[in-house]
């Protein structure tokens, strides 16, 4: 199987480039042809709708230059000058978008798009009074066409605000774990001395700092630290500490590429010093319409174990290599689903951790009923094992077969009273396995509010 995982990779990364290239040619442009247009009118069009747009705004620069002093009708140099505005929002040259858009205005250009671009750019601008004022406008000048009016909606909302730098977040968590055993799914269950069961109280701490943020660019810092105290047995009770640099840029117009780096940590009240992690995680985010987008990703890392005494074929440190694929689909009315598969691989200096792995899954996040979103999700993975495993005396390989259940229901109407909503979350894991140490089932409901939420 192992084999085979990176001409899977490679033929999923061309099936999903095909699609999108497709896609983009068959896409429509923002406006009508306008009748008896230039040719330069054209490729400034085709050059935006391609994404091209430091070409978009140099051709639009030429054409307007050419058209001048001539007696073209105003309708031309109108559409270049809008299709030099959008291209200008694009590259976040948002005060010479809003300069171009203007002059398109002045210049006759009655569209609802021209005023959805100068909102955009507004919005960017701090110019919240403004670029509303635009959005409504654009409204306004909107033919009675539901799909029309969903695409502009959409791009309305999905462009984000402009917000501050600096983010924290504080989550509490209360919850019940049926078997405690499961912390580490890799680890055998040989220790009978630890309680299986035990309430647990804990603390989701958030820290992210953009240290650039547009509509097309991201580049941020997040540092999230998790304490979880396990009332039954304390030596269990852990942190564990992600620091997080994340980039992403737009290389097409219907895509962009990500890039996430990551160092971890986990300390346990008992054993000390768990575990460390380095992660190197690309990803490739596709926009294909309004209702698909899809995640093309894949992730290495390289994981050191601390635990002492142990066997040298349950060395468990060594690289896990990923890659998947998930799409989001819009299903309209606050309802949405999220279909998933991925491929892994573990090579550890243990010949007992040694496997590959296919997980397939699909998550579902419904409207809003009685005042709750409810999201539920369930994964199923395959396991196999390379080599016969210690713990069994070497006259066996490991199989696992895993199904994950889980239910999360937000009580979003509370956020109205108390200015918090929390969160239920029941999960349900049969983790089995052909060998009794690896075999488990694990139930834990867990109830979560976000109680500080600030951003400067």
């Amino acid at each position: 199987m192992r084999s085979n995982i990176l001409g899977m990779v490679l033929g999923t990364i061309a099936a999903v480039a095909l699609g999108a290239a497709w896609r983009s040619a068959s896409a429509q442009v923002l406006l009508e042809a306008t009748k008896g247009e230039e040719p330069s009118v054209q490729s400034v069009r085709a050059a935006y709708t391609s994404g091209k747009n430091k070409e978009a705004v140099l051709l639009a620069d030429q054409a307007i230059s050419q058209l001048a002093n001539t007696e073209q009708p105003a309708n031309l140099l109108a559409e270049l000058h809008f299709w030099r505005g959008a291209s200008l929002r694009r590259l976040d040259r948002f005060d010479e978008a809003v300069i171009a858009l203007n002059t398109s205005q002045r210049l006759g250009l009655r569209v609802p798009e021209l005023h959805l671009e100068r909102a955009l750019s507004r919005r960017a601008l701090k110019q919240e009074q403004e670029a509303e004022q635009d959005y409504q406008e654009a409204e306004r000048l909107l033919p009675p066409d539901d799909e029309r009016r969903f695409r502009f909606a959409e791009r309305w909302n999905s462009v984000s605000k402009v917000e501050p730098t600096f983010q924290i977040t504080v989550t509490p968590q209360l919850g019940f774990d049926s078997n405690i055993f499961g912390l580490q799914q890799d680890a055998p269950l040989v220790d009978e001395d630890v309680e299986e069961e035990s309430f647990y109280y804990g603390l989701v701490f958030g820290a992210k700092y953009f240290l650039h943020r547009s509509e097309s660019q991201v580049l941020a810092l997040d540092y999230r630290n998790q304490l979880r105290a396990y009332a039954e047995d304390r030596e269990l009770s852990y942190t564990e500490s992600v620091l997080t640099a994340l980039g992403r840029q737009p290389f097409l117009e219907w895509a962009d590429i990500e890039v996430r780096a990551s160092l971890g940590d986990a300390v346990s009240d008992g054993e000390g010093h768990l575990r460390t992690t380095r992660t190197v995680a690309p990803a490739l985010l596709f926009q294909f319409s309004p209702v698909l987008q899809a995640r093309l990703w894949g992730d290495w890392t390289d994981a050191d174990y601390y635990l002492g005494d142990l066997p040298a074929e349950q060395d468990r440190d060594g690289v896990i290599t990923r890659a998947g694929v998930v799409f989001g689909i819009d299903l309209g009315g606050g309802w949405s689903i999220a279909p998933h598969i991925n491929l892994a691989e573990y090579d550890a200096d243990g010949d007992d951790y040694d496997h590959s792995a296919v997980v397939v899954g699909l998550a579902l996040t419904t409207g809003q009923y009685v005042g709750c979103v409810f999201s539920p999700s369930v994964s199923y993975t395959r396991a196999d094992y390379d080599h016969e495993n210690s713990i069994v005396g070497f006259v066996e390989k490991r199989e696992d077969r895993i199904l994950r259940v889980a239910l999360s229901i937000s009580v979003r109407e509370l956020e109205k009273v108390i200015g918090y909503a929390p969160s239920v979350t029941v999960a349900f894991l049969d983790h089995s396995s052909n060998l009794d140490a690896f075999d488990y089932e694990r139930f834990e409901p867990r109830v979560e509010m976000t109680v500080v939420a600030m951003s400067f």
